[in-house]
């Protein structure tokens, strides 16, 4: 048991006062305009790796599809080689659908606009939910194509012996890193 009461001097907490913040449904598969609004560099559960955690949100005309939230986790550092090529092939994405060939601090990738294609995952535990299937710039129409038909080369996998190196996409002394709205955004 705990008293509400402590926390509010007293009083009792009024539900009529808070927004319940009712559960979204996921967003129909398609693309999206939306920025990267917030970035953290995070180690794995295991300790051997590290990933890049993307916090994107739309900006649509319509209300029911502005603003709203879909993550993505690229694993930068990670003893599945598959999945870690998967991320760097995203991270090269981005890059260059923001016009970033250079990233090395997460913070370079925030509040500049880009196309994410965005599609729905059932999953049996959480039910249906937005994953991000692709990233592109926000003037091109058709699917993403690498420059020059060429990829990114793709590290080889640290050794599970080895504890992997910090990427140094972590420059500065706080991993996680929050911009303010950018003024192309509806509402500001």
């Amino acid at each position: 048991m705990g008293d509400i009461t402590d926390v509010y001097d007293g009083n009792d907490f009024n539900c009529n006062e808070v927004d319940p913040g009712n559960v979204s449904d996921p967003i129909p598969s398609d693309w999206y305009v939306a920025i990267a609004d917030e970035a953290e560099m995070k180690e794995t559960k295991a300790g051997d790796g590290y990933y890049l955690k993307l916090r994107f949100s739309t900006i649509n005309d319509n209300p029911a599809l502005n603003n709203r939230k879909v993550w993505a986790n690229l694993n930068l550092r990670n003893k599945n080689a598959k999945a870690q090529e998967i991320a760097m092939r995203d991270l090269s994405a981005i890059g260059h659908a923001i016009g970033e060939l250079k990233i090395g601090d997460s913070s370079e990738i925030l509040n500049k606009p880009l196309k994410i294609k965005v599609a729905i995952k059932d999953d049996t535990q959480y039910g249906p939910s937005n994953v991000i299937k692709g990233y592109k710039p926000v003037n091109e129409k058709n699917e993403y194509k690498p420059v020059g038909g060429q990829t990114a080369p793709v590290a080889a996998s640290p050794d599970a012996k080895q504890s992997p190196a910090r990427p140094q996409a972590v420059t500065s002394g706080s991993t996680s890193v929050k911009k303010s709205t950018p003024p192309w955004v509806k509402g500001k």
